[in-house]
């Protein structure tokens, strides 16, 4: 990522912007996130709780992986897929992992995996079930 692309962005009010005390203030904080994503060429997914499929949601009730992140595509609208949280090999990496990780076809990558993440299986999924090439889990 050139350094020019986030070079407009002072990060101590970059952060205040993306600091969530109310539902009134979850709205602008996933825009600036999404300018940010943007500015770096990455497609942004948010997720508050791996094992929940309630979507994050602003204070209306819009569901912000939809309205704001663009997550509209066949198959994309991972909040209504009824076993995500069963059949998604990233959910079950998360389970494992704390720590950020990135994956491709390959599989996962990050410091110091454990041995249960070398497990899954990634091929099918990124091949059949994504709209990405490679995705990074924070």
């Amino acid at each position: 990522m050139p350094s020019s692309a986030l070079g407009k962005y002072n990060i101590r009010e970059t952060l205040k912007k993306v600091t969530v005390n109310s539902m009134e203030d979850v709205r602008a904080a996933a825009l600036v996130i999404k300018e940010l994503g943007d500015a770096c060429g990455f497609r942004i997914g948010l997720c508050d709780d791996v094992a929940s499929r309630d979507p994050i949601i602003d204070e209306h009730g819009n569901v912000l992986s939809k309205d704001i992140f663009g997550w509209t595509g066949e198959g994309e609208r991972w909040w209504q897929q009824r076993n995500i949280a069963l059949e998604c090999p990233l959910v079950q990496a998360c389970r494992y992992e704390s720590e950020p990780i990135w994956a491709n076809k390959d599989g996962f990558y990050g410091n110091g995996l454990n041995p249960y993440i070398d497990e899954i299986k990634l091929d099918t999924f990124f091949a059949e079930r994504s709209s990405t090439k490679s995705i990074i889990v924070i």
